[in-house]
Formats: C-alpha cells, sequence, structure tokens
C-alpha cells in the first residue's frame, strides 16, 4: 500500500476597486496548490490526482493531475490550479489518487488524517460581493458612531459631572440637617 500526504493552499485571485483582496468571492477566480509528500517506506510509482470541488447539485470542477514517481520521503509542489467560484459558503476539495499498476493509495491531509474520496482534504470559504461591501459599511458605520461620541464625550462628561455635583449637594444638605 502506497501512503501519500496531500497538503493544499488556496489563495483568491478576487479584486474590488482594482485591489487584490483575500476573501473567495462568487464569480471571481482562486487558484489551489498541492503538495503531496510520499510518507510511506515504499516508492510510489506515480499515477493520477483527481480533485473535486462540488458547488451544486449538477456544478462541480474537476482538476486532473499527473503524479511523478516519488521515492519514500520525497515530495512535488504540482502546478497551481486555476478555478472559479460557483456559489456562497465552503467549497470542499475531495481528492481521489491511483497508482500507476495498480495497487492501494492511502493520502492523509496536511494533519496526518486519513482522507478518503468522500472527505474533504481542505476548503475554501466563499463569500459574495454582497457580504463584502455589508462587512465594509459595518465598520464605517462603526467608525462614524465611534467619532460621533468621541466628539459628544466632553459635553456628556461635563453632564454627569454636573449630575454628581447635585447628588452631592444633595446629599452634603441631607447629611447637615441630621446634626
Amino acid at each position: 500500500m502506497y501512503k501519500l500526504k496531500v497538503e493544499v493552499k488556496s489563495r483568491s485571485e478576487a479584486k474590488i476597486l482594482g485591489h487584490r483582496v483575500r476573501e473567495f468571492l462568487v464569480g471571481e477566480q482562486f487558484s489551489a496548490s498541492f503538495s503531496i509528500t510520499n510518507i510511506g517506506d515504499i516508492s510510489y510509482p506515480g499515477g493520477n490526482m483527481t480533485i473535486t470541488i462540488p458547488w451544486l447539485k449538477d456544478v462541480e470542477v474537476r482538476g486532473p493531475f499527473v503524479l511523478p514517481t516519488l521515492g519514500s520521503g520525497e515530495r512535488t509542489d504540482l502546478p497551481p490550479w486555476t478555478t472559479d467560484v460557483f456559489r456562497a459558503g465552503f467549497g470542499l476539495f475531495l481528492c481521489e489518487i491511483n497508482a500507476n499498476g495498480g495497487g492501494e493509495v492511502e493520502w492523509v491531509d496536511a494533519n496526518g488524517n486519513r482522507r478518503f474520496p468522500s472527505t474533504a482534504i481542505g476548503s475554501v470559504n466563499c463569500q459574495t460581493k454582497d457580504e463584502i461591501y455589508t462587512l465594509w459599511a459595518l465598520i464605517v458605520s462603526t467608525a462614524s458612531v465611534c467619532v460621533i461620541v468621541i466628539e459628544k464625550l466632553p459635553a456628556a462628561a461635563q453632564i454627569v459631572w454636573s449630575f454628581l455635583q447635585f447628588i452631592w449637594q444633595i446629599l452634603h444638605l441631607f447629611l447637615s440637617t441630621l446634626n
């Protein structure tokens, strides 16, 4: 049995107002890079790897890769794979690996957890541009409220100080009547 470790790194290619953003956005592209390490005791003869991202009931994206021969402990980095984001939510990377000449292949994710064709080796959290704009609006409105509060703070502090002085005078008057 061959044993491989599959690591995935993904990067958004999306831009908003001409600036690249970290978020994975619906309708925009992203790239994924895969590193394969032979963590078994025997040489892996090379083979095929297919990455599938099921987006919707009838929409999935497949990325076929050819894997080279890997001696025990050897690692290879596959060329980046660029694809589109088709919906908001998590895009799961499902992996299937075969060996040239047959033979069973077991693979694990970056954390060493054993994976199967129906379990994800990684994911991307995809959002719509509306969600990003809403977040930006929330940040701007929060900053605006903070500016208003800071601007009004001296007047509010004066009101609180006057109220405390009034309470002190009443308390002092009450205590003086007890004597």
